[in-house]
């Protein structure tokens, strides 16, 4: 591909502060957003590849906040459980499985389908063991990222692959973040992930404070996801996981936890005095049965929101379309005419989930300066039109879907681009997939 590259003819929805919508071109340069308007014809943009857009719109690319790359090879067998059952019964004996192989397989999988569908960051939980392996997938791709090492210290029913001493945890967390925290001219991040207050000690969350703080590391976590978490946690702490949490020194603007389910007002009010953000899975929530996420309440309470699949034994997809049409949903369920308009809930899969993330500064809008990150969905034909009158936020939302995703690129680099994956080739990623799956099947004996 040409160095420079135009994306020419389409319908921009730049998610900026202003709310801009206009029809023009994008000029991108060495992977950075030159200028927005045209179409530009200057002597500075000859020669630049172009990107067909007309019939289109131009969005910036989805941010999954919360997302499971290690569970991918999972999909279809963790089925039928509420949270803590679906852990124990088969998600951690998959986890404990794992091979170096079946993990980078697994990422691969999982990374295909996202940016097929649209996605350009995403905020992995990691691994422990190989987590190595599943920063490189990540690097390989061409996503912008945040690689984590996941961290678990006790637990009921947690296999003893699963289970390590803190300080080999900080140690090999260390090494991994030396390698890869702002990897790339910045297009990863590192956080530490202590899976959740269940299966993480004390003295292990209190050196996770203490870590993010001296590094600037994100903490990446699951929060209040289900009712029998929150009575276990309870029944164990004596309080809730939000007042353990910031007891500790854990919450801040580095902070990004998963789900949320289950919060009291104080437990919102703590999360944005500390600058803390949430990111909601309706999907995995509705499918685990663990209940409704009470945005509004969230966003009104000045709590930052991004939106994630989660994984895929919770999920079975990885698609930010339907999350973004099942959180408008639920909202209207919750709140009728007050609900989260279809704007909010966009911006909630791009520049909330960035400013979660601390990338806001690079990616989640279509803004001079910005890194490329972009989408090209098209809105042709009997599912796709959109007939006058109608918004370009509303039929993001409700309308449109994965299937008219026509290009996706991160940095200006096109990872995929009408029906054809740019960054690998799909065939041989489902070939190793196949046979990664048997043979964790096999060694986990579930």
């Amino acid at each position: 591909m040409a160095e420079n590259t135009i994306y020419h003819g389409g319908t921009i929805v730049a998610l900026d502060d202003a709310s801009t919508v206009l029809t023009g071109d994008v000029l991108v340069q060495d992977g950075v957003i030159r200028a927005i308007g045209g179409p530009f014809d200057s002597p500075e943009s000859s020669g630049a590849a172009r990107v067909d857009c007309t019939d289109a719109l131009v969005v910036p690319g989805f941010v999954q906040a919360h997302v499971h790359l290690s569970q991918a090879l999972f999909r279809g067998l963790a089925e039928e459980a509420d949270l803590l059952r679906w852990l124990e019964r088969k998600i951690w004996p998959f986890e404990a499985a794992h091979t170096a192989e079946s993990l980078r397989a697994s990422a691969r999988l999982g990374l295909a389908e996202m940016i097929r569908t649209g996605t350009t960051t995403v905020c992995d939980m990691g691994a422990m063991r190989h987590a190595e392996v599943l920063a490189h997938t990540v690097e390989e791709s061409g996503v912008r990222a945040v690689v984590s090492r996941l961290l678990m210290d006790q637990g009921h029913a947690v296999p003893p692959a699963l289970v390590e001493r803190a300080s080999k945890s900080l140690q090999d967390a260390q090494a991994l973040a030396r390698r890869f925290d702002g990897a790339d001219g910045g297009r990863l991040r590192f956080a530490l992930a202590p899976r959740f207050v269940l299966s993480c000690s004390g003295d292990l969350l209190r050196q996770v404070a203490a870590a993010s703080k001296e590094n600037g590391w994100l903490v990446h976590t699951h929060l209040n996801e289900s009712k029998n978490e929150i009575a276990a946690t309870e029944k164990a702490l004596g309080r809730g996981t939000v007042a353990y949490f910031d007891e500790l020194g854990l919450l801040s603007e580095r902070f990004i936890a998963a789900h949320g389910v289950w919060f009291i007002d104080w437990e919102r009010a703590c999360l944005a005095a500390r600058k803390s953000s949430i990111t909601h899975c309706p999907s995995a929530n509705f499918k685990l049965g663990s209940g409704l996420c009470d945005t509004k309440a969230l966003v009104d309470g000045g709590v930052t929101v991004g939106l994630g699949a989660d994984g895929l034994p919770c999920n079975n997809r990885a698609d930010a379309f339907e999350e973004m049409r099942l959180a408008g949903l639920l909202s209207r369920l919750l709140h009728g005419e007050q609900a989260l308009s279809s704007e909010r809930i966009l911006r909630m899969a791009t520049i909330e989930g960035a400013r979660a993330l601390g990338f806001a500064g690079r990616t989640g809008s279509i803004e001079v300066g910005k890194r490329a990150d972009l989408v090209v969905v098209d809105h042709t034909g009997t599912g796709g039109t959109l007939l006058e009158g109608t918004s370009v936020y509303d039929a993001l939302v409700y309308q449109l879907s994965a299937a008219h995703v026509r290009a996706v690129c991160v940095d200006g680099r096109l990872l995929y681009r009408n029906g054809e994956l740019l960054f690998a080739d799909e065939t041989e990623i489902l070939a190793q997939a196949q046979v990664e799956r048997v043979a964790l099947m096999r060694r986990a004996r579930v």
